[in-house]
């Protein structure tokens, strides 16, 4: 039995095993530096992911536009179909701002109203130099 160990058989044995083992450990550390370059990965594009899914969130979100309120707003402008409103109240006390700036799609924008004129105040407000004196 002793006597084996020794042979040259048994040694091409021995050093057939151990050129398996190194070939096992070499691969299971090229194994795991894979393991570890797609962990990376991963951890990488987990802030890209993040981003992506809030993106995609806010494209459902709507903000009413008289009070901001964020929500699934299904009432929008008429005319321009890009302004969303939470209630109908704030779609009537929106307008007056909205109107100046809402144009249909496709529409050419319109253009801006002429610039008013301040209403003339009544005579007896108005100071005349003549009468500093």
């Amino acid at each position: 039995g002793n006597r084996a160990k020794h042979s040259p058989a048994a040694q091409t044995v021995h050093h057939s095993s151990d050129r398996n083992l190194y070939a096992i450990v070499a691969t299971i550390k090229t194994m795991n530096a894979l393991a570890q370059e797609q962990l990376q990965r991963q951890a990488d594009s987990i802030p890209l992911l993040k981003r992506e899914i809030e993106r995609e969130f806010y494209k459902s979100i709507k903000f009413c536009n008289c009070c901001q309120r964020p929500g699934e707003w299904k009432k929008k402008c008429g005319r321009c179909k890009e302004a969303y409103y939470c209630s109908r109240e704030c779609q009537k006390w929106a307008w007056p701002v909205h109107k100046q700036h809402c144009y249909a799609p496709g529409a050419e924008r319109p253009s801006k109203p002429p610039p008013t004129r301040p209403v003339p105040r009544p005579k007896a407000d108005v100071v005349r130099e003549e009468q500093v004196d």
